[in-house]
C-alpha cells in the first residue's frame, strides 16, 4: 500500500533523507519513531504530496507522489501534527463542509459523520462550536476530518500529541479498530509505550536513515537480554528472571518437580531507543 524507493531529500546543501527504502503492507499498523530532527515529518510530508522528493519515488496504492499526486491524495487520510480547525463552526458544520470538499454524497456523508462521532464519543457535542471543545476533543475532530472520506491509507503525524492519558488511550483504541477494518496506518510518535502497545511493526529513523525495522517479537528476540520464566512448583506460581543464554538449562531444572507456565523475553524499548540514538544509528 505504501512503497518508498530510494528516497532522498535535501534542504539546500544539507541532505536530510538518505536513500530510504520501505514498504508498508495492506492492513499494517506501523509506528514510525525517531528523535527530533530525524526526518519523520519530512517523509510524511512527501507521502502526502506536501513536499517533493529530491530523488527516488513514493507510491500509494501504486500511484506515484510525483506523477499522480491527485490520485494519491484521493486514497489517503492525513492528520498533521498541528491541525487548524475552523473554530467558529460547530462540529457538524465543519465536518459537513469537508464532506463537500471531498465530493461525498450528502446522505452518505451524514451517515458517516454520525458513525464517526459515535465511535469517538463526540455525538452529544456535535452542535457545539469547536472553540468550546477541549484539546482532546479538537484532536478527535481532526481525526474524523482526516478519515471522513473513508480512505484506505492513513498517515498520522503525532496523533496523540499533547493529549491527556484517557484521550490518548481512546485514540489508540480507535486506531486499532481502524486496522481491524482493513486500514493501513503509518503514524509517527515520540511515545514509545504507544508503539509497543498497539503496533505489530516499528520503524525507527535517525539522521535521515532507517536504523531499525521489525515486529515487536523480532525486536524482543534481537534486543531482549533477559527472560522472565513463570513456573508452578509445590502448588505455587513463581517467576525467575534469567539471562536469555540460560533458558534451556533453567527449563530443564524447573521441569524436575515443577511445571513451566510461560517464558517471556523482557524488552526495555526506551533503553534500546536511547542506545541506538547515542550510537549514532
Amino acid at each position: 500500500m505504501i512503497k518508498i524507493e530510494n528516497l532522498n531529500k535535501n534542504y539546500g546543501e544539507k541532505q536530510v533523507i538518505h536513500n530510504i527504502n520501505l514498504e508498508i503492507k495492506k492492513g499494517e499498523l506501523c509506528g514510525f519513531i525517531g528523535p527530533n530532527g530525524a526526518g519523520k515529518t519530512t517523509i510524511m510530508k512527501i507521502l502526502t504530496c506536501l513536499l517533493k522528493p529530491g530523488s527516488g519515488n513514493v507510491y500509494i496504492k501504486n500511484f506515484s507522489v510525483i506523477d499522480s499526486p491527485i490520485d494519491v491524495k484521493r486514497h489517503i487520510g492525513y492528520l498533521p501534527e498541528n491541525s487548524s480547525l475552523y473554530e467558529d463552526m460547530t462540529i457538524n458544520q465543519y465536518l459537513e463542509f469537508f464532506s463537500e470538499i471531498y465530493g461525498m454524497d450528502k446522505k452518505i456523508s451524514k451517515k458517516r459523520i454520525l458513525e464517526l462521532l459515535n465511535d469517538l464519543g463526540l455525538n452529544d457535542r456535535a452542535d457545539e462550536n469547536i472553540s468550546s471543545l477541549s484539546n482532546g476533543m479538537k484532536r478527535k475532530v481532526a481525526i474524523i476530518r482526516a478519515i471522513l472520506h473513508d480512505p484506505e491509507v492513513l498517515i498520522f503525524d503525532e496523533p496523540t500529541v499533547n493529549l491527556d492519558p484517557i484521550t490518548s488511550s481512546s485514540v489508540r483504541k480507535f486506531m486499532k479498530e481502524l486496522q481491524r477494518k482493513g486500514k493501513t496506518i503509518f503514524f509517527s510518535t515520540h511515545n514509545l509505550y504507544e508503539v509497543e502497545s498497539i503496533c505489530e511493526r516499528i520503524v525507527m529513523i535517525n539522521k535521515g536513515k532507517i536504523i531499525l525495522d521489525g515486529t515487536i517479537d523480532e525486536l524482543k528476540d534481537k534486543f531482549g537480554e533477559h527472560v522472565l520464566v513463570k513456573f508452578k512448583k509445590d502448588n505455587k506460581i513463581q517467576s525467575v528472571r534469567i539471562d536469555k543464554s540460560s533458558v534451556a538449562k533453567c527449563v530443564e531444572q524447573l521441569s524436575d518437580g515443577g511445571e513451566v507456565i510461560s517464558i517471556n523475553r523482557e524488552f526495555d524499548f526506551e533503553d534500546i531507543f536511547e542506545k541506538l540514538v547515542e550510537d549514532g544509528g
